[in-house]
């Protein structure tokens, strides 16, 4: 169980923290840029990973925020590299909410943009997904609800599980702030909340949505 903040998040949160490091395994199992594997009902959420995820051999359970466990309000823009149960954001279980991927993704068998195996809702995927078996633009096998992909993916399916209002779109919406408040592109429980979690930073991750809280002039972080 590995993760670029923390291998197990123990019941508890995981939120508002980063990692731009890269992480290599073999053979592991659980391996993710933020939180390799959540415990029962602990979230990873408010997060973001830049660094590469390589997962070498017979690796799985590989994502780019969290290897298990779900996921809210967070972003991989790392390239990530597994054997099955491969995804953007999570690789399996848990719900993945308002997040998104563009890091490229390698894998073998259940390989996602979005999550490997795993419900997602209103999250979008906007990279490369190279998969041989039950590979998704969105996810590998889970069901996806009101969520996208761009032509930066090469493939043409949301998913192998239960869709629902998932299409491409262009990646001029994804980079544009009236795309999200269109309230008939996403599921009305679950609005992306703009000025609240995202904003847009001009020349930051190629113009792609950022988390709000990375900006503030309180944040403690570096």
């Amino acid at each position: 169980r590995i993760g670029g903040i923390t291998g197990q998040g123990n019941f508890d949160d995981v939120y508002n923290c980063y990692n731009e490091g890269s992480i290599s395994a073999v053979d592991a199992q659980y391996v993710g840029g933020i939180c390799g594997f959540g415990v029962n009902n602990s979230s990873v959420w408010e997060c973001y990973n830049i660094g590469e995820v390589i997962a070498e051999g017979e690796s799985t359970y590989i994502g780019g925020i969290s290897g298990r466990g779900a996921v809210d309000t967070s972003f991989n823009a790392g390239n990530l590299t597994g054997d099955s149960y491969v995804g953007g954001v999570s690789g399996v279980e848990g719900s993945c909410c308002n997040s998104y991927n563009i890091g490229k993704i390698i894998g073998n068998e259940i390989v996602g943009g979005v999550s490997g195996n795993g419900t997602v809702y209103n999250s979008f995927n906007s990279a490369l997904v190279n998969g041989v078996v039950n590979a998704g633009a969105v996810s590998g096998t889970g069901s996806c609800y009101n969520s996208y992909w761009t032509d930066n993916c090469n493939l043409s399916n949301a998913s192998n599980g239960t869709i629902s209002s998932c299409k491409k779109t262009s990646i001029d919406n994804i980079k544009t702030k009236r795309w999200y408040s269109d309230s008939s592109n996403w599921h009305k429980n679950y609005p992306w909340l703009f000025n609240l979690y995202w904003t847009f930073v001009d020349g930051e991750n190629d113009g792609y949505p950022v988390l709000k809280v990375f900006y503030e002039e309180n944040y403690d972080g570096e």
